[in-house]
């Protein structure tokens, strides 16, 4: 049985990692059997190290970067921990091959993932602090100082220019919001001919779901639980370029689930 560790949150307990849901689509996608198991953001270095599980990142100051998602397998009769969600991914490929393949095997497919991240990243980047300080009261009491942290460790990678001390020092006014929502939704119109553009659909490579689709569809859900699915902001995404992405959330309907 594959255990899959994921994120509490604060009710209604939906799950509100885009990281973790990336793993979680995988396994529904797969349709393999797991279990979840809910840990705090503050626990996530005691699993690595109760379990000798290397680092996620070391980063060249020495400090350990331990994440989530995490999952582990038991497939062989001793316990098999796997980190990063892409690496999740490849393992399941190689472990479980009977069951639909979410890397497919074509060359160069490493470079294509990445380069759909890219993509992905640069339609989302400007907007990151406000969604960072938007997830805050989603985040348990436990784990929101570990969590501020964090990102603060985040925004700093990506904006050295503009360093920060704390999370809460980011304040930003109803005008600047609403600026930030509409650079993201020019952003994902750009994004929209990756997927066949205007009246069309296309999964990110092709003709079929494969992993590349799950981390677009990971910051789309992670959007939806922290804003909720009657906010305006949802509402409105959902009828961004033409209602692309409301029609590529309702073709992975069968794959939402996180009743594990």
């Amino acid at each position: 049985m594959i255990t899959f560790y994921d994120f509490i949150c604060p009710p209604p307990q939906a799950t509100k990692s885009g990281n973790t849901w990336k793993t979680r689509l995988s396994l529904n996608y797969k349709g393999l059997p797991y279990k979840t198991e809910i840990i705090e953001y503050a626990e996530i270095a005691q699993l690595y190290k109760k379990n000798g599980i290397p680092p996620a990142i070391v980063f060249p100051n020495g400090y350990a970067h331990h994440t989530l998602p995490v999952i582990k397998d038991d497939i062989t009769g001793h316990d098999v921990f796997v980190v990063d969600s892409l690496e999740i991914a490849k393992y399941l490929d190689k472990t479980y091959p009977d069951s639909p393949r979410l890397i497919p095997d074509v060359e160069d497919v490493d470079a294509q993932i990445q380069e759909f991240q890219n993509q992905l990243n640069g339609a989302v980047i400007a907007a990151l602090p406000v969604m960072f300080k938007a997830s805050v009261p989603h985040i348990s009491e436990n784990s929101q100082a570990f969590y501020k942290a964090a990102r603060v460790r985040d925004l700093n990678f990506i904006f050295p220019d503009k360093p920060i001390s704390s999370l809460d020092d980011l304040q930003f006014t109803p005008e600047e919001i609403h600026a930030t929502w509409a650079s993201l939704e020019q952003g994902f119109d750009g994004l929209s001919e990756r997927f066949g553009g205007k009246n069309t659909f296309r999964w990110a490579l092709g003709d079929h779901i494969t992993y590349a689709d799950l981390i677009l569809a990971g910051l789309l859900l992670c959007v939806k639980a922290v804003h909720g699915e009657d906010s305006p902001q949802w509402q409105g995404f959902m009828t961004w370029s033409d209602g692309k992405w409301k029609t590529f959330l309702d073709n992975l309907g069968p794959y939402l689930s996180e009743d594990n």
